[in-house]
């Protein structure tokens, strides 16, 4: 039901087709309003500036405005703090009077807000935050998240270091917040369940400045170190790692926000050698990736130069579902269910994610029932929408029961 709701009042921002559910939201016929927050002050303003420049180069490209209707965004700073993502966003809904939210970095973040947006029924974007629970023990149904989480990737590593790189026996360093601890319980769960073992965890502020004592308590016995850092810590950490001498005595892992596109521009071979694993990179080489780097190196935001980060892939992946859903919803067909759509291929598409034939037929009458007459779209954005909903369904019920956050958190 909640779900439904979202599309509805996120449809509703472009087209007045159903009911908002407050007037303070109320679709009015001018622009539409979308309210961005990202740390653009602070010390992941490098990484918030990143985003914030993808941000508006997205809407640039797309002439600021979608569905016959004006965007304007309205930015907010949230400085790398929670608490005060939580009030920027209240500002946000209560005062700027906003359709829509998107944005934010840290998954701690994430957290903060999902449970305001959920009690006001705020459609909101995660483009790039990361926390795991928003997907698994406590699903926000009024959040969508485009990007991955924060155990995703590191499930992939945890793989490669134990059966390509070799590494049996593994220290890790990561920031003491919700990413740091769900990235370190990804790859640990992997590399131990093939055999491997962590042997040290340590975990660092998210203010710290000297690394020294953290990479000094190393245990000698170990193969290689797993790191999780974003923002200005990324750079700080990789360079006194080099300075400390521990480059090609000990394999470094991490996330990909390690060695992000917009790290990288600060670095120089002190991130040769380095393994991370990330959704995206600015040298895939297909045409859709080369059109895309070559727009945004000629565009006036270059600040990731040579190539666009996963910052910048990840917004524009979010904004592209937003205007989609704002495109399509915006058509009025006479009826949710075309005469000539068959729910066959959608029956088909959900099997292969192991819903079975009778399920994912009986998700599609609830889908068919619960937004007819509400919703006007196409055959495409029904079936996206299904697809959606039965992804959604899907990761909510195959969960496990210990999150990625509540098994590996630092203890004491």
């Amino acid at each position: 039901m909640r779900r439904r709701e979202f599309l509805v009042t996120l449809g509703a921002a472009a087209t007045g087709l159903a009911a908002p559910p407050s007037p303070a939201r109320a679709a009015e016929r001018g622009p539409i309003k979308i309210g961005y927050f990202a740390p653009i002050t602070g010390t992941f303003s490098q990484t918030g500036k990143d985003m914030t420049d993808g941000f508006m180069l997205f809407w640039d490209e797309v002439g600021n405005q979608v569905a016959g209707r004006k965007i304007e965004v309205i930015v907010e700073d949230t400085e790398g703090v929670p608490a005060t993502a939580l009030t920027k966003v209240r500002r946000l809904v209560e005062q700027a009077k906003v359709h829509t939210v998107a944005g934010g970095l840290l998954a701690a973040t994430g957290y903060a807000i999902a449970p305001y947006v959920e009690q006001n029924k705020i459609p909101t974007i995660y483009p790039v935050m990361a926390p795991d629970d928003i997907t698994q023990r406590k699903p926000a149904r009024w959040v969508v998240r485009t990007a991955m989480t924060g155990s995703q990737l590191t499930h992939a590593l945890g793989d490669y270091a134990y059966k390509v790189m070799g590494l049996r026996r593994v220290a890790t360093i990561s920031m003491d917040y919700a990413y740091g601890w769900e990235s370190n319980g990804g790859f640990q769960r992997v590399f131990e369940e093939l055999g491997g073992k962590v042997v040290q965890r340590i975990w660092t502020p998210l203010n710290v400045q000297d690394y020294g004592p953290y990479l000094g308590s190393l245990k000698k016995d170990i193969d290689g170190v797993f790191g999780t850092h974003t923002g200005g810590l990324s750079p700080r950490f990789i360079k006194q790692w080099n300075e400390f001498g521990l480059k090609g005595k000990y394999a470094l892992v991490g996330t990909g926000t390690l060695t992000d596109e917009n790290i990288l521009k600060g670095l120089g071979d002190e991130a040769l050698g380095i393994i991370t694993t990330l959704q995206y990179s600015a040298v895939v080489d297909n045409p859709a990736n080369k059109k895309f780097s070559a727009a945004y190196s000629s565009s006036t935001h270059p600040v990731s130069r040579p190539g666009p980060s996963r910052n910048v892939s990840s917004l524009r992946s979010g904004l592209r579902c937003m205007i989609t859903l704002f495109v399509n919803l915006r058509s009025r067909s006479s009826s949710i269910i075309s005469k000539t759509s068959s729910s066959n291929d959608m029956t088909r598409s959900a099997r292969t994610w192991g819903l079975g034939w009778k399920r994912s037929r009986k998700w599609w009458r609830l889908f068919n029932t619960s937004v007819r007459n509400r919703v006007r779209g196409n055959s495409r954005l029904r079936k996206t929408t299904l697809l959606l909903i039965l992804l959604w369904k899907k990761k909510t019920e195959t969960s496990s029961s210990a999150s990625m956050t509540a098994r590996f958190r630092p203890s004491g």
